[in-house]
């Protein structure tokens, strides 16, 4: 998807291709956040394993059983991505009982595409933030720099904290 007017609000106007037509959509997503999670992510027109091996498409959407192993184009990718950063934006406003700034949402969000809302929900840096200390829970972020391998062991990833680091960089901001 491609964003044809600027944010209004916390969200804004997208143009989503749909093949040879396309139709205009409001999303409660602000480009700055799309564009975020977008440049950790990178586009992959064909499924891949991703490094905790599940199946992944586009901007790091992993596919459900049965999905077609089709490639996709970066439009399609976007409108998944999109898609499921408003159910992730929601995840984040029912869990967050402070005032958040755009930026800290947008982290906030990013953290929890990739991370998961059960993660956020279960973790120090949600208890901190909601307790009003905002710089502790910024440096909860660092924290979240490991994975599970497709044995079960956790395995720390250079890439996952360099995504943390910017996350938080981006929260304090």
């Amino acid at each position: 998807m491609r964003r044809r007017r600027s944010d209004v609000g916390r969200g804004g106007w997208w143009w989503v291709a749909l093949g040879l037509v396309g139709v205009w959509v409001m999303s409660k997503i602000p480009e700055v956040e799309a564009d975020f999670v977008a440049r950790w992510e990178g586009y992959r027109a064909k499924p891949y394993r991703d490094i905790a091996g599940h199946w992944t498409i586009g901007y790091g959407s992993e596919m459900h059983s049965g999905e077609s192993m089709h490639a996709i184009t970066e439009p399609e990718a976007r409108a998944r991505m999109v898609a499921k950063m408003e159910s992730d934006s929601a995840a984040v406003d029912s869990s967050v009982k402070v005032p958040l700034s755009t930026q800290q949402h947008a982290a906030l969000v990013d953290f929890v595409y990739n991370l998961g809302s059960e993660n956020l929900q279960r973790s120090t840096l949600l208890r901190l933030l909601n307790a009003g200390d905002y710089h502790a829970a910024a440096e909860q972020f660092r924290r979240w720099d490991m994975y599970r391998d497709p044995a079960g062991r956790l395995v720390q990833e250079a890439g996952l904290l360099r995504r943390r680091l910017a996350e938080r960089d981006l929260f304090l901001s």
